[in-house]
């Protein structure tokens, strides 16, 4: 759920930096670009963040509100995501942006890429695909609720994840550790389920515009294609490696002192 606000958080921080840029040129008298398509951009610049907001708003309701047997809040967040969905995946948007940037010669930069994040937008919300967006913000909604409505124990205690988090930085007992380490997972078993459901609603939802899976579409904001991704990220590993090895080694050590261990791990 985090990482699906953050794309529209940066969309509208760009979107308010571009219009600022914009109105700055526009006083110099050196604007370049095309006035229609501007036009088209502020109006949906203007929508963008009534309904940004008013989904962001009902999320965080979500999680930071859930009373057993009231569905209330998880019914508005679901209203306000499809509310949102439906105007970023809509035809008429996905026709304009098309539209506009058949005619790149006429755009200025900022209005080509303003554009090009609208369409990227709409793969994840295709209005063609509606009735799947949908399911998936249900499903999306449904694991919010299982997460943070979720009720952590410790020996059959119920324990906030401020009261584990404490333990894990201040206990030395390694016995107390690991039990508190182990409630920390337990809401693994209750959203395997569902999330192996919204990994295959994401992965269908984006088909509507042409992405192979998910992880595709995502991997294109960065102007990469998955294999050149998976390259870069082996890259890294194999350049990283020999320095987190050397960290890994004395971090082993290092802890298997503070709780008196005598015999250090090998991972």
């Amino acid at each position: 759920m985090i990482k699906k606000w953050i794309l529209p958080v940066m969309f509208s921080f760009a979107l308010a930096g571009c219009n600022n840029s914009v109105k700055k040129v526009e006083n110099q008298d050196t604007m370049h670009g095309s006035p229609e398509a501007q036009k088209y951009l502020d109006t949906y610049n203007s929508k963008y963040r009534e309904l940004y907001r008013a989904s962001s708003e009902a999320a965080w309701a979500v999680n930071t509100h859930i009373v057993e047997g009231d569905s209330t809040n998880a019914k508005n967040a679901q209203k306000a995501d499809e509310a949102f969905s439906t105007f970023t995946g809509s035809a008429e948007n996905i026709d304009a942006a098309k539209k506009f940037l058949s005619k790149e010669s006429e755009l200025d930069d900022l209005q080509k890429r303003q554009l090009r994040k609208i369409l990227y937008l709409a793969a994840n919300n295709p209005g063609t695909l509606a009735d799947m967006v949908k399911k998936r913000i249900k499903a999306e909604t449904a694991q919010t609720e299982k997460l943070f409505g979720y009720n952590f124990t410790i020996n059959g205690k119920k324990v906030s994840t401020n009261q584990i988090d404490s333990i894990l930085n201040v206990s030395r007992d390694v016995k107390v550790r690991e039990q508190a380490w182990s409630s920390s997972k337990e809401v693994g078993k209750v959203l395997k389920s569902g999330l192996a459901n919204l990994q295959m609603l994401r992965n269908e939802t984006v088909k509507g515009l042409g992405y192979s899976d998910f992880f595709s579409y995502q991997v294109s904001d960065y102007g990469m294609k998955t294999e050149e991704m998976m390259q870069l990220n082996e890259k890294f590993i194999r350049e990283v490696w020999p320095l987190y090895r050397e960290l890994h080694t004395y971090a082993r050590y290092e802890l298997a002192k503070r709780y008196g261990q005598k015999s250090v791990p090998d991972m």
